[in-house]
């Protein structure tokens, strides 16, 4: 057998039974370890409280209803915590809530951010006061608190069909808050005539205005707000001794008063 010839015929080794064994018992072992370290994962992340919720801090106002059900989230595990429809729900049962969002902060904390409708109007019915936004939306607050500023600029609007109202709901358009609004800082300045009060009887798309020269004024809420303005100045200057009951403006290009 030449040399050549030697190193084209390899010789094959066999494992013995006992690294087979060997082998197999590292394997074993493996196999036992990554199981006893994947149930000590588990057990850490969904039962130890590592992730359990200790704290919730609260952005904004929330009534005693749910502060209460928020309060309940403590001792939740905050990895398997789901937001999507808890927010939804909570927002519902507050009607002052605009948007509520719940964030979660590693390892154990609930941060709740609340925004809270801003009041436009005072609606008032059947003896009952509701707040309404500036999209139209009643709703309730539970301790509202405004300083003399901020409730001149909440105006009250008085439904004399005392018609039920649904909380949550949108009981006017946002153009009919915008144009009480802009009534409410306007009449004043271009009429010369305090308001007392306004009302609205069958249809938003008109009111009555309450002056405190014992008079009442009706617009169209659908028309130009101050070009009506306008020609009640311009009726107040020429006929103002002839005015007792009522000027109305509710037909374009119109004045007629009593």
């Amino acid at each position: 057998m030449t040399r050549n010839d030697y190193y084209r015929q390899p010789k094959i080794y066999a494992t013995t039974n006992q690294e087979k064994q060997h082998l197999d018992n590292r394997k074993i072992i493996f196999g036992i370890i990554s199981a006893l370290l994947l149930l000590i994962l588990i057990w850490f992340i969904f039962f130890s409280s590592f992730f359990k919720i200790k704290k919730i801090i609260v952005s904004g106002s929330l009534n005693n209803e749910v502060s209460s059900e928020i309060n309940q989230f403590i001792g939740r595990n905050l990895l398997t915590f789901r937001v999507g429809k808890i927010e939804q729900e909570l927002a519902k049962k507050q009607t002052s809530i605009s948007s509520l969002q719940i964030f979660k902060g590693l390892p154990d904390t609930l941060k709740v951010k609340v925004n809270v409708r801003e009041p436009k109007l005072l609606w008032v019915t059947n003896g009952k006061n509701y707040y309404v936004d500036e999209n139209g939306i009643v709703f309730e607050l539970s301790e509202p608190k405004f300083t003399e500023d901020e409730n001149k600029q909440i105006f009250k609007i008085v439904d004399t069909k005392n018609a039920p109202v649904i909380t949550g709901s949108q009981i006017v358009g946002s153009e009919f808050v915008r144009f009480i609004t802009e009534l409410n800082n306007n009449f004043n300045k271009i009429v010369g005539v305090n308001i007392s009060e306004i009302r609205i009887s069958e249809t938003t798309f008109q009111v009555e205005i309450a002056t405190d020269q014992n008079w009442r004024v009706y617009l169209d809420t659908t028309r130009n707000l101050n070009n009506q303005l306008v020609s009640l100045r311009k009726v107040i200057d020429q006929y103002k001794d002839q005015i007792h009951e009522y000027v109305d403006l509710r037909v374009e290009g119109r004045a007629y008063y009593k």
